[in-house]
């Protein structure tokens, strides 16, 4: 039987308790409970499963769902080898037995040491709850050989968690934990060096512990070798060398910041929305709305153009900043509604929370280094002298609603002109601003799709971007005197807009980009259009233009940089690439004409025969090797019905490029429609990976090629919707050639290839925008345009992948399963492997920086064709396959994640972090933490709520794990003071509990009472008017009773009382029963 998840047997084991019943090989039900017996204090469940049936491709697998004092709650599941859950289990036993940590010894001859610090084992009561126990688990680990523990001990002992604070001792695990090869215990022995912790300082040490974790590929020892020669530490300093290991550990840290980025992003547009739809309290709205728009520009500038840089620096400050951004989102909504603004006391409470809410930002911006903070600074005062007059003007309508309505009216007479006046200009450039507004978004959405000149794309962007932003501030703040003096400007801009966009288009694609006669050409055509650009900025007195005159030179540079990738990359497609795309774009032209000249080349079957010696590889299933006696060379003939001839023509004239695989035509053989094309001796990648090792220098061949033929089909405007090892086809001199172009079409066709029937065997390689597609099967059957070069560049990228580890992605894994995590922004394992040969662990390393830039998240930031292919060019040329270079490596032979022959010893328990980011550290999304904790995962549930603890609802539940004493010790002062915070925030359940609480608050001082009983009072009706039926109850009580002083209104009470009944508030219906009134 195979193990999955849980499971060992043990002479400790016991039966299971299902029902209160014995079960000895009877049918297992699908969800079992099991009577917990008195437990030790610290303990480890384990469980196991057998039967006599159970066929030996066939998993049984337990997980636990809940977990309480008296008994645990699992699901029980079988899935055959196709990973298919089966819907009965039969004739299963399963076993379990409690194991005492504090008695480990009498266990490890039964269960093995190794097995006792891996997955087997499931912790079910929440037993690592502060550092003490921490510490304990650690050094147990520690002690049974886990290089992992050894580290975390060595961190326990360093920060003084859960033992007295040693540094001797932390250096003395460290080092352990560096003898077992544990990249991160090599770091620690590297900063313990570097900074004299627990031993004498040295940097030359430290930079040399640094260096051998770099070679291990760890990307924080990449960086911190990059850091030492930057700045002289233990090494000669050396800022070409810093700069190359900085870009190494760069691409492995961006995929943390991808869920950040797009949560800040649709905070921003919510935000905006809130403004767009604000009743009351504009301004105060409009204040928010640029400060976030802004700090959102400021973040795709620093973002573009510092990237590894600010995201080594600044993870903390960037998850701050979302929490920032989601409280004033509340704030906004609050006083965006005549509703909401009651909820606060009074104008100064608003203010209050305003100026808070500033401050955080103005500081987190600052921390941060958004370039927008200093206009922000300077404008503070006027905003908040607007904001005093918005809350006025609030306030008197709330208190003498129809004097103001009147005041209002006198006020709108005596300046009816001018009104007029401005509301007709205004009128003047609404359909400019939206012109405006569409051509941003368009070259935004050009720049996102450019497989080339990204550089240019994005610097265009920024510009224009900016452009919007300063268009909106400046319309907010001088509306009126800006209207009537701007409009031949305000035109100028737009149509430079158009240009921008025009220029745009043809740069980001390598088709485009040929329409121009050099690349002095395009360097022309863009210093022209930033003139203009500029000029026009200028007479307009946009607030932006600073930033990007200081930046312009820098901005040229990378454009040069940008235009020598593209020729160099157009250069190594060979001479013959404009010929083959005229030949294309004739076809095509005759296929939208529906020429009958259009076919493909007939091959006669008597100009086909036998191999002279016949071999069994001549035979691959449908496949057959024939020689075409025409050309004397050997083809394959296979069998195909399901392409059209017009498609066949074009795959004739697309395999003349060097890179493609060779179509020569159509014949007949057996009475079947054959298609003959060039034969594969070494069959696909696939399968030469499946039967050989491939040395590494040959894979950074094969990746340049395969890249050369993807930018080939670029050229004429061809995608190929199935890259994959499956699909890239290897010739005698092991060669490759692009094949299988049943999924291509043209790049700007108007529907994308529906891949419904092929999803399922393309999963893996699929790109996470297109999976959302796919996985509503409503959508499958849609032929929208989805498919851009950003999704053949992922596909790319987990090509890589599998060539890198010659396995196929994400293998055995299910659907539901790839999809899921996909979508959450994660991906396989890139573990380093271990090589005898230097050059080919830096080989590797290479790899999986490209690897981590091809697959981003989000597709805008993929890495563009002409920096991958400049990149693999590099490489080739760096490590040239050599005369002495093995052609082919047997099976089994590398490698490649250093699992080869590796026992796994890794500890069961969480790491503390020591890496910059590293998973742990990711912030876990509050939605997140509250399924955790209804799963029973309160740990990882209160770390979640930690984590997002500026969020009120994340207060609300940290309120109410201490109330309980979940995983914390109960403290009532720390609960009611985070219901408070939560409940100011507007948080209708923490609104409620607080009230609660303060029922039971005891008082000495009768003035505190009366205070208490108005917070309570209070407190309720924020709750009620959140619609807490609860809180509606106890105010139907309150005033029905007139308890807490308050005068006896049973009319109101009555009210609130059946507000609450009509909710299902059962104590509620139960009062209005008693009372006669139900």
């Amino acid at each position: 039987m195979l193990a999955k998840g849980t499971g060992y047997f043990s002479k400790h084991t016991r039966s299971v308790k299902v029902n209160r019943k014995e079960p000895r090989h009877l049918s297992l039900p699908n969800k079992i409970i099991i009577s917990k017996i008195e437990l030790p204090n610290s303990f480890i469940f384990v469980t196991s499963f057998d039967s006599e049936n159970i066929d030996k491709n066939q998993i049984v697998e337990g997980k636990i769902i809940e977990s309480s004092k008296k008994s645990l709650t699992m699901e029980i599941s079988m899935y055959n080898v196709e990973s298919k859950q089966i819907s009965e289990l039969n004739n299963v036993t399963m076993r379990w037995c409690i194991i005492d940590l504090n008695q480990v010894c009498d266990i490890e001859p039964d269960i093995g040491t190794e097995s006792f610090n891996l997955k087997f084992l499931e912790n079910v009561d929440d037993v690592v709850k502060d550092g003490y126990k921490a510490f304990i688990y650690y050094q147990k680990s520690a002690e049974m050989g886990s290089a992992n523990g050894a580290f975390n001990v060595g961190y326990c002992y360093q920060n003084g968690i859960g033992v007295e604070k040693d540094e001797h001792k932390a250096f003395e695990y460290y080092q352990k934990s560096s003898e077992m090869g544990y990249s991160v215990g090599i770091n620690g022995v590297g900063r313990c060096y570097e900074n004299g912790i627990g031993v004498e300082k040295d940097e030359n040490k430290a930079f040399n512990y640094y260096l051998k974790s770099a070679d291990m590929g760890n990307s924080v020892g990449i960086f911190e070798v990059g850091r030492c020669y930057e700045n002289g530490i233990g090494v000669e300093k050396d800022e070409r060398k810093a700069h190359d290991y900085y870009e190494k550990s760069g691409g492995m840290l961006y995929s943390h910041y991808i869920p950040l980025i797009g949560a800040v992003k649709l905070l921003v547009s919510e935000i905006y929305q809130i403004y767009e739809n604000a009743e009351c309290n504009k301004e105060i709205c409009i204040i928010m709305v640029n400060r976030v728009k802004a700090a959102e520009y400021s973040m795709d500038m620093t973002m573009n153009d510092e990237e590894g840089d600010f995201l080594r620096k600044s993870y903390e400050a960037f998850k701050r900043f979302k929490n920032i951004l989601i409280n004033i989102k509340d704030f906004t909504k609050d006083v965006s509604k005549l509703k909401g603004y009651k909820r606060f006391l009074n104008a100064k409470d608003v203010k209050i929370k305003y100026e808070k809410l500033i401050d955080e930002f103005e500081n987190c911006m600052n921390d941060l280094n958004f370039v927008i903070g200093a206009y922000n600074a300077i404008n503070r005062e006027k905003d908040s002298q607007k904001v005093d007059k918005a809350l006025d003007d609030v306030n008197q309508l709330l208190s003498n609603p129809e004097p103001a309505l009147s005041n209002s009216t006198a006020a709108f007479n005596t300046g009816q002109v001018a009104l007029n006046t401005i509301k007709d200009i205004v009128n003047i450039y609404i359909p400019l601003i939206g012109a405006v507004k569409q051509l941003v978004g368009e070259i935004y959405q050009i720049y996102e799709n450019a497989e080339c000149n990204k550089e240019i794309c994005r610097i265009m962007t920024n510009r224009v971007k900016a452009a919007e932003y300063s268009m909106d501030m400046t319309m907010n703040d001088e509306e009126g005197d800006f209207l009537r003096k701007s409009y031949e400007a305000f035109k100028r801009f737009k149509n430079i807009l158009i240009n921008i966009k025009d220029f745009t288009k043809d740069v980001s694609k390598l088709k485009g980009y040929k329409r121009f006669l050099n690349a002095k050409d395009v360097k022309i055509k863009y210093e022209k259009l930033i003139d203009e650009f500029e000029n026009c900025m200028n007479d307009l007195n946009f607030v932006i233009g600073a930033y990007n005159a200081i930046n312009r030179e820098r901005y040229s540079q990378k454009i040069d940089k940008a235009l020598d990738d593209v020729n160099q990359l157009l250069s190594n497609l060979g001479d013959n690439v404009n010929e083959i795309a005229r030949y294309v774009g004739i076809i095509k032209f005759q296929i939208f004409n529906q020429s009958s000249q259009v076919r493909a080349e007939k091959i006669k079957e008597s100009d086909l025969e036998n191999p002279p010696y016949s071999k069994p590889d001549d035979f691959r299933g449908s496949v057959v090797k024939k020689i075409y006696k025409p050309l004397r060379i050997e083809v394959a003939c296979k069998p195909e019905s399901k392409y059209q001839e017009i498609e066949l023509a074009v795959l004739a004239i697309l395999g003349q490029s060097p890179h493609i695989h060779q179509f020569y035509g159509l014949t007949t053989l057996n009475n079947q429609q054959t298609m003959v094309t060039a034969w594969a001796e070494n069959g696909n990648l696939k399968e030469l990976y499946n039967k050989y090792d491939i040395p590494w220098t040959r894979k950074i061949q094969i990746i340049r090629d395969i890249c050369r033929g993807i930018s080939f089909l670029r050229t004429v405007n061809i995608f190929h919707h199935d890259l994959r090892c499956k699909n890239i086809f290897v010739l005698h001199n092991l060669s490759i050639k692009i094949g299988n172009f049943r999924c291509a079409r043209k790049a700007d066709a108007y529907h994308s290839s529906n891949l419904k029937d092929l999803y399922t065997n393309i999963i893996s390689w699929m790109a996470p925008e297109l999976m959302e597609k796919y996985k509503d099967f409503n959508k499958r059957e849609k032929n929208e345009k989805v498919y851009t070069f950003n999704c053949e560049m992922f596909s790319f990228g987990m090509l890589m992948w599998e060539l890198c580890y010659e396995k196929v992605p994400y293998d055995g894994w299910t659907m539901s399963q790839i999809i899921e995590h996909v979508l959450k922004g994660k991906r396989e394992d890139v573990s380093k492997g271990k090589f005898k040969n230097s050059d080919d662990k830096e080989i590797q390393i290479e790899f999986i920086n490209l690897i981590s830039k091809a697959w981003i998240q989000s597709p805008d930031l993929r890495i563009s064709i002409t920096e991958l292919s400049h990149k693999l060019e590099e490489l080739a040329e760096k490590y040239p396959i050599t005369h002495d270079t093995a052609q082919l490596l047997p099976d089994k032979e590398l490698d490649f994640d250093g699992k080869k022959d590796l026992i796994p010893t890794d500890s069961l328990y969480p790491d503390f972090d020591e890496e910059i980011i590293e998973e742990e550290d990711i912030i876990v999304p509050i939605e997140e933490g509250i399924k955790l904790h209804g799963t029973g995962d309160r740990d990882g549930a209160f770390k979640s709520f930690q984590q997002n603890s500026e969020l009120p609802l994340a207060k609300f539940w940290m309120g109410y794990y201490y109330l309980n004493g979940y995983v914390v010790e109960k403290d009532s002062d720390n609960a009611i003071k985070l219901f408070k915070e939560a409940a100011d925030d507007n948080h209708s359940e923490s609104q409620y509990r607080y009230a609660v609480m303060l029922l039971s608050k005891k008082e000495e001082d009768e003035a505190a009472k009366d205070k208490t009983r108005q917070d309570i009072v209070r407190y309720f009706t924020l709750a009620a008017d959140n619609k807490n039926s609860n809180a509606m109850y106890y105010l139907g009580d309150i005033y029905i009773n007139g308890k807490l002083k308050v005068p006896k209104d049973e009319q109101l009470g009555l009210t609130y009382l059946r507000f609450a009944a009509n909710e299902k508030n059962k104590n509620a219906i139960a009062l209005l029963k008693k009372l006669n009134k139900l």
